[in-house]
């Protein structure tokens, strides 16, 4: 018999084959141990057997039905006869006649009737030898004979208990009745049916988990063969086999069916599957079309198609055409139950021939994912990824993965859920089923679904499903290289972005549960780890990065905060421990402590830091309460925990122990719990940590991806290198340079956050590399290593000396007329001495003059040009082209001063020597932002200028690099001289001088603003229009970065910084009429982005004052405070002229360049940015609010005076020009409040804040009568109403969004329309009076003219407008 898996059969552990092999082997040892002692006696001869079995029965024959039916009497006898025919030979006559007296003694007595149990068994027997030496025939009575199969049955019963003392010879029962099939008499018998089913039932049930092993061969040998041999099997014998198979149609009863059963009930089909093959056929095909049957199967007949197909998968062949129609049924339970069993069906084992010849069956399983119940939709997805992993036809997976990318957008929720589920799945292990992009688009849009749970599902999926893709690239290195490699890469980008989305529950959900575990696949090593990382850094854009960084300073700051917190506890429980010992010995009149300022004590401090770290986690419920409850508990294990976790550079290990043990302590339930939950998720390094960077770093010399992977992050986040510094330490005192340079410069960046205590501290050997790097004549390595210098000597004993020795070392080479020769080093000991004065105020103050004597009178008037250029990374080409080596130099060495002239911290106020240089240095800078090339400043400078040819002849492309060829003849001499200096002031070389400059006075302006003039901020200003649209592009960026530095200092800086911003956003308003369209667009969006954020920061800080009770909004904090520094400057430009002004008409090019800056400046202040819509009642109050402040400055503006950039006396005509200017202002506010506002009509608010004006640019003028104070009385009358251009708001895509906005845009265009057509009617007429009064003027007849063809004349407008001239009119 084909041997069977009962695992495969029944879906259940083998546990209990275990129990039936050691019993065996018990059994086995048992004979052995029998064999092994006295031979047993030889077999009595037949004659000897046939003379016992014929006394035997003639004793029981000669007995009395009572005395028989004593079981003493008996059993003995009955016992020996079955031994004694056990032993004889069929073949023996002999003992053939000999059982006639024991055949009738059967026959007459009521043994076959007696209930003992022994006396069934061996009267069983007696019996089935009889029959087995009587074969073929019978010699007993159809009566008889239908009692000795009941006792037979009724005797294997003892094989169900394995321990009776009967079993063997039940067992030996059994296996002589299969034998000899003596059971085939039954058939003729008229109880057959009975005696079969009676049968079947008895081994159905005897059959269990102990005698399995010992029974299934002779019960299936005899029970098949009576199957087959059967003419027709009953309903009940069906009903008996196939219960047992499927237990469930059995309904209660079928819990009571074994296990062993129903492999034997399974075993039994496939034995006699073609003598069943036709009944099972028709009862299944009955069951499902709904035909009534006479069977007692009860329930649903999935379960039992599924077994019968398992055992003998042919007989479902005519089967499977009437299981589709259950999927079309009005029930939705029995469609339910259709779609389970086929799907269960075309994903078992063997049915590939299902697929093949029933292709219809998965069509139609597929087109239920249309169904009109979520239930049933719901079932087939819930199969869909069985089915993609069993269909063989490639074409039939497809099908499955549409059908499930289709299911993402269904009205349903639970449906959209587990498709994403379905699909990830598929997508996970089978990759190349899901090549379509757009279902993966299908996949991510799901991330801005309607319902959070389909959101967070979603993510959770595609979390889940990067996991499995990078595991299976560890796994498989062909895997690697596929396509998904790219998508995989999106996808973890795409996860890091969603966590700065204006989603916070999706995000938080992102960070806390998604991330929490790591991103990618737990089995990679940190090694393969960092090299995926470095992969994956490397191509993604910028954007990307930013937002796996905001990740990165969103950990290091929630560390940082809990760090202070854990303080802040430990002070305050000092404090309340301090203040009750000293409470106690306090004495009474001491007045001190009441004469002594309020200060906040550490408790006090402590609830403020709570309240600030609670703000952090507003997804969580009641974060700051619960944070609260936390710092209030007593168990210093939850703080060290804490401490564990907030310390940077903590690795995952370490972190995530620490982190289970805090959960433990905290619970799994309430807020306390989540808010621990999240803690532990968000201090975790579970994105990148310490132990790949680790990894990064000891193989970033070896890869390049690495190498530039470290460093960027490095200079974006330095906070998470904290716990790399013994690799870094390593890297320094290797024979690596290239692994030195890289430590170094991580040092540089992460160096204040390592070196915090005397704890850490470099060796000797490291600290003399770095000194080495110091001078190594590289200048940007010199420049991290010196800054790594000076934050690992922090703690160092020798710190002075070491600096000091490296300061003079690089200010004797500068001093050296060598130095000359080699620009690099030239320019990297120049980056040693600037480093160290920025980060050392007193060698600043001690070195500041000779340092800017050195490089503006000594190197700046020497010709560079011999030297040997700078490398090509030692500074930063532009990307109009590299300069000439002595312009580049000079350029680097004009940045470095004005970086030497900046330090980080202040502590005191400059000194004056220090304040002198700046001065000096400011006014050099103002000379080399001049546009003149021919200037005496620019003597020294060793330009290559752009020249021009002159010549007829000669052509563009046949002249040297930087030559314009031109043809003399159409140009006069001084169109000429005005081309060739045009051009030479174009020149690169040029350019890169002037942005230096620039930049260096933008630098300056970060520290020494109130000390520079305001010829300084004009020089700014007009760089800003430079001539090079490249220039203008640097420029730009720079005023981004000032403007984000002074943002960040603001709340430490107070007004001075928020000054200084003002000022430079100011100047984003030059670049409104910039002719290269893409820097408008720029600037605007810089510039509407620094409104937002400091609208943001101002509702904050109206909020904190109105609960406080202090005054209210100050200007200065408003970002219309800007529009001050616009005005001032506009009218210091060299280009206005308020006499010009009045000659000119509205569409001039000198006013278009002041009205659009004004315009595009104004925009950005009244135009609220809304992401999402409003109504137009709040969106119009909102522009009327930013109206009516910029009108209350630029009306205050225009009665005042400005005063000189120089020597801040009044300027008379830029004070008139600051009045024409605010009356352009006034002008466009009150037009562009026309222009957008939702509600017609809507006219500005008025603006009762108070308005203080800086002294150093503006003073109050005294009023006569003759001012006048009507908005407009400054300008011409062609320029009292300028125009407005088209919106910047619209061309940069700052559209503002209301309720009704579609409404309102038909009906302007309508009336547009009307108007428009109104004037065109005006103009036609007069156009008709016009030709009539020509007509009626006598004209002298022109003899040559050519006669005309008479045409009829126009009547009326209709005619007018009908005529082909406009046609498109009429239409």
């Amino acid at each position: 018999m084909e041997s069977l898996d009962l695992k495969k059969m029944t879906g259940q552990d083998t546990q209990y084959n275990v129990k039936v092999e050691a019993r065996t082997r018990t059994r086995a040892c048992s004979s052995r141990q029998k064999a092994s002692g006295n031979p047993e006696p030889s077999l009595p001869s037949s004659s000897e057997i046939s003379a016992q079995v014929k006394r035997i029965g003639k004793q029981l024959l000669g007995m009395s039905k009572s005395a028989v039916m004593k079981k003493d009497n008996s059993i003995g006898l009955i016992r020996t006869l079955a031994g004694l025919l056990r032993s004889s030979s069929q073949r023996s006559t002999e003992v053939k006649r000999a059982m006639g007296d024991f055949v009738k003694f059967l026959g007459v007595s009521d043994i076959l009737k007696h209930r003992d149990r022994e006396m069934k068994l061996y009267v069983s027997v007696c019996s089935v030898h009889v029959l087995r030496l009587h074969a073929p025939d019978t010699p007993f009575s159809d009566e008889t004979l239908a009692l000795v199969f009941h006792v037979f049955i009724n005797a294997i019963k003892g094989l169900s208990d394995i321990a009776s003392p009967f079993f063997d010879d039940s067992l030996d029962l059994l296996k002589i009745a299969s034998k000899i099939k003596c059971c085939l008499l039954m058939l003729d018998l008229e109880q057959a049916d009975s005696l079969l089913l009676e049968l079947c039932s008895t081994m159905f049930g005897v059959v269990n988990s102990d005698n399995y092993e010992d029974i299934v061969e002779p019960a299936l040998d005899l029970v098949s063969t009576l199957v087959d041999e059967s003419d027709m099997i009953s309903q009940s014998l069906l009903d008996c086999i196939l219960g047992n198979l499927a237990p469930s149609c059995l309904g209660p009863e079928g819990e009571e069916v074994s296990q062993s059963a129903q492999m034997f009930a399974w075993g039994l089909l496939k034995r006699s599957r073609e003598s069943m093959q036709p009944h099972v056929q028709r009862f299944l095909t009955q069951l499902l079309d709904g035909v009534r049957t006479d069977s007692d199967l009860v329930g649903n007949p999935s379960q039992l198609v599924l077994r019968v197909h398992e055992a003998s998968p042919q007989i479902m062949l005519p089967v499977m055409p009437h299981l589709q129609p259950s999927l079309h049924v009005e029930s939705e339970e029995r469609r339910l139950d259709g779609v389970d069993l086929i799907c269960k069906l075309l994903t078992q084992d063997k049915a590939n021939h299902l697929t093949s010849d029933y292709p219809q069956l998965v069509e139609a399983v597929l087109g239920r994912l249309n169904d009109r119940s979520t239930s049933v939709r719901l079932r087939v997805l819930q199969h869909a990824h069985g089915l993609v992993s069993s269909l063989p036809s490639f074409h039939q997976k497809s099908a499955v993965v549409r059908g499930t990318v289709q299911r993402l957008q269904d009205p349903d929720e639970k449906v959209r859920l587990a498709a994403a589920v379905a699909f990830c799945n598929i997508a996970g292990e089978y990759p190349e089923m899901v090549e379509d992009g757009s279902s993966y688009d299908a996949l991510v849009s799901r991330l801005w679904d309607k319902k959070i749970s389909v959101r967070k599902k979603v993510a959770s999926c595609i979390g889940k499903l990067i996991k499995q893709w990078s595991a299976a690239c560890e796994d498989s290195e062909a895997y690697s290289v596929g396509n998904n490699k790219k998508r995989l890469i999106e996808f973890i980008i795409g996860l890091c972005k969603l966590t700065k989305t204006a989603d916070p529950e999706l995000s938080a959900f992102i960070e806390d549960n998604v991330f929490k575990n790591g991103v990618l696949s737990a089995q990679f090593a940190p090694s393969k780890a960092s090299l995926w990382w470095a992969v994956l850094w490397s191509e993604t854009q910028e954007q990307g990065k930013q937002s796996i960084i905001d990740l990165l300073k969103t950990k290091c700051t929630l560390q940082e905060n809990m760090t202070a917190l854990l303080n802040l506890r430990l002070e305050s429980k000092a404090e309340r421990t301090t203040r009750t010992s000293i409470h106690g010995l306090s004495h009474v009149g001491d007045t001190s402590a009441e004469m002594m300022p309020p200060k906040m004590t550490a408790a006090e401090r402590l609830a403020r830091k709570v309240k600030q770290t609670a703000s952090s986690l507003k997804h969580l419920q009641k974060p700051e309460e619960s944070l609260e409850k936390i710092f209030g508990m007593k168990d210093n294990n939850i703080f060290r925990n804490l401490g564990t976790m907030a310390t940077l550079g903590t690795n995952f290990a370490t972190a995530a122990a620490a982190a289970k043990e805090l959960q433990s302590r905290l619970g799994s339930r309430g807020p306390t719990a989540e808010l621990g939950q999240a803690l532990s998720a968000r201090m975790c390094p579970t994105l990148i940590s310490p132990d790949v960077l680790n990894a990064s770093l000891k193989q970033a010399s070896e890869s390049s991806k690495e190498y530039t992977f470290v460093l960027e992050l490095s200079r974006a986040e330095p906070r998470i290198f904290v716990g790399c510094f013994d690799t870094l330490k390593d890297m320094l005192t290797g024979d690596d340079e290239l692994a030195a340079c890289l430590a170094a410069e991580v040092l540089a960046n992460a160096g204040k956050f390592i070196f915090t205590s005397d704890q850490v501290i470099l060796n000797q050997p490291a600290v003399e590399k770095l000194v080495a790097l110091c001078n190594c004549g590289r200048p940007k390595t010199s420049k991290f290593a010196c800054q790594s210098l000076m934050y690992a000597t922090r703690f160092h004993e020798d710190r002075s000396a070491i600096l000091d020795g490296v300061f003079k070392v690089s200010l004797g080479a500068l001093k050296s007329h060598d130095i000359f020769d080699d620009h690099s080093m030239l320019l990297s000991h120049m980056k040693v001495i600037s480093t160290i004065s920025r980060m050392d105020l007193p060698t600043l103050e001690l070195y500041a003059s000779t340092i800017y004597q050195l490089v503006m009178h000594k190197f700046m008037k020497i010709d560079l040009s011999s030297g040997k250029p700078l490398s090509k990374s030692s500074s930063d080409e532009p990307s109009w082209g590299r300069p000439s080596q002595d312009i580049e130099i000079k350029a680097e060495l004009i940045k470095t001063l004005s970086q030497a002239l900046v330090p980080l911290v202040w502590t005191k106020e400059p000194a004056p020597i220090l304040v002198n240089v700046v001065k000096q240095f400011s006014e050099d800078l103002q000379d080399l932002t001049d546009m003149d090339t021919s200037a005496p400043q620019f003597e020294m400078f060793k330009w290559k200028l752009r020249r021009v040819h002159w010549s007829e002849s000669t052509t563009s492309e046949s002249c040297p690099e930087n030559t314009l060829a031109l043809d003399p003849a159409e140009y006069s001499e001084e169109e000429k001289l005005a081309i060739e200096k045009q051009h030479a002031d174009a020149s690169p070389d040029a350019g890169w001088i002037r942005l230096a400059a620039a930049k260096a006075l933008f630098r300056l302006f970060r520290v020494y603003d109130g000390m520079l003039s305001g010829n300084d901020y004009l020089t700014l200003g007009l760089a800003c229009q430079d001539s090079i649209v490249e220039v203008r592009q640097a420029l730009l960026k720079k005023i981004e970065s000032t403007v984000d530095y002074f943002q960040h200092h603001g709340s430490t800086s107070g007004r001075g910084a928020r000054q200084r911003c003002a000022k430079m956003t100011a100047l984003y308003a030059l670049y409104g009429a910039d002719p290269y369209e893409p820097n408008v667009k720029a600037a605007f969006t810089q510039l509407r982005k620094y409104v937002v954020k400091r609208r943001a920061i101002l509702q904050k800080i109206s909020l904190k004052r109105a609960t406080s009770g202090d005054s209210g909004t100050m200007v200065d904090e408003m970002p219309e405070f800007s529009l001050i520094f616009l005005v001032y400057f506009m009218a210091h430009h060299p280009d206005y002229d308020a006499e010009a002004m009045t000659q000119i008409t509205a569409g001039d090019e000198l006013m278009a360049l002041f009205k659009d800056s004004l315009q595009m400046f104004l925009e950005a202040l009244v135009i609220p940015q809304s992401s999402r819509q409003k109504d137009k009642e709040s969106l119009t109050a909102e522009l009327k609010n930013n109206a009516g402040v910029a009108l209350k400055i630029l009306r205050q503006l225009k009665f005042c005076n400005i005063l000189d950039v120089a020597n801040e006396d009044i300027d008379a005509e830029a004070s008139l020009n600051a009045r024409q200017i605010c009356d352009i202002g006034l002008s466009l506010t009150k037009g562009l409040l026309h222009e957008v506002s939702p509600i017609p009509g809507a006219t500005p608010s008025k603006f009762s804040g108070p308005l203080s004006l800086p002294k150093k640019y503006f003073s109050p003028r005294k009023l006569t009568a003759e001012d006048k104070r009507i908005d407009g009385s400054d300008l011409p009358p062609q320029l009292k109403m300028p125009k407005l251009r088209d919106l910047f708001s619209d061309a940069c895509g700052f559209r503002m969004r209301f309720k009704g906005q579609k409404a309102r845009k038909k009906r302007v265009a309508k009336e547009e329309i009307v108007e428009q057509t109104k004037k065109r009617k005006q103009e036609a007429n007069n156009t008709l009076a016009d030709k009539e009064k020509e007509k009626e003027k006598p004209k002298d007849p022109d003899p040559e003219a050519p006669l005309k063809l008479y045409q009829k004349p126009k009547d009326s407008l209709d005619d007018f407008f009908s005529s082909d001239e406009d046609a498109d009119m009429s239409s």
